[in-house]
């Protein structure tokens, strides 16, 4: 790490001890990327649950570089875009592929438990509703097949890696099992860690009336801590709420 970068990474740590966030906004060039590898180095290390979450899933494959400068490439990443986004794919430096998100299906049934209720139960009505999905016609179909979350990540795992629009426009059970690690985790558990959010481009997840806007504004006070990366981070009024969830901008009275 450079000077700059080591300068970030204390101020990171301090702010992991106090169980809150750090704006980390560098201009292009100074190496941000770097930065939040030494993060999710820090929390795979301290027996934390990484999420890092970026713009485009062609960037999976810079932070895997990024990782693999610092040291610490051997890494299990849960890659929650499916195996049909070609660019999810993580490459080393000379286009080999390392590593390959799961398909769909297999994500699904990783990461969920089914059963079969009656439509009419309440049960029924609840998750329809929560998921966002129309109840069939109970005359026609009596019985529908229901799936909920698991609340931690899979042994075989120690990280995530997701895009913003996983949680914006994906499968709800995504975004939901996220939501469950960072509510269920326990300090020092081996299974339901506690969750530090990476937040790469940050301003990308602030927009105040946006499906990812309101999912962060209400996950980030159940993380242990955060840490937001842009070079433009408050690009818009409309994201500053975001980053007061974690920083003492919410102490600002604005």
């Amino acid at each position: 790490l450079g000077a700059e970068q080591v300068d970030a990474v204390a101020l990171y740590l301090r702010q992991f001890e106090r169980g809150q966030g750090i704006i980390i906004g560098d201009q292009t060039g100074i190496g941000k990327g770097r930065q939040a590898a030494a993060v999710i180095r820090h929390a795979v290390l301290k027996g934390y649950l990484p999420v890092f979450f970026t713009k485009s899933p062609s960037l999976y494959t810079d932070m895997y570089r990024d990782l693999k400068a610092i040291g610490f490439e051997d890494i299990h990443p849960f890659i929650v875009n499916s195996s049909s986004d070609s660019g999810a794919k993580i490459k080393d430096a000379n286009g080999n592929v390392i590593f390959t998100p799961l398909s769909g299906k297999a994500q699904e049934e990783l990461l969920t438990t089914n059963k079969t209720i009656a439509t009419e139960s309440l049960e029924s009505i609840e998750w329809h509703k929560r998921t966002g999905r129309k109840l069939p016609n109970p005359d026609t179909t009596p019985t529908v097949n229901i799936y909920e979350n698991i609340d931690y990540l899979p042994n075989e795992y120690d990280m995530v890696f997701t895009t913003y629009s996983q949680i914006q426009s994906a499968s709800y059970y995504k975004r939901s099992w996220i939501e469950s690690n960072c509510e269920r985790g326990i300090e020092g558990s081996k299974r339901c860690k506690k969750v530090i959010f990476i937040l790469d481009e940050s301003h990308s997840a602030g927009g105040f009336d946006s499906i990812i806007g309101n999912w962060m504004r209400r996950v980030l006070p159940k993380t242990h801590c955060c840490c937001y990366l842009s070079a433009t981070f408050a690009k818009y009024p409309e994201v500053m709420p975001f980053y007061g969830k974690k920083t003492a901008i919410a102490e600002t009275g604005l």
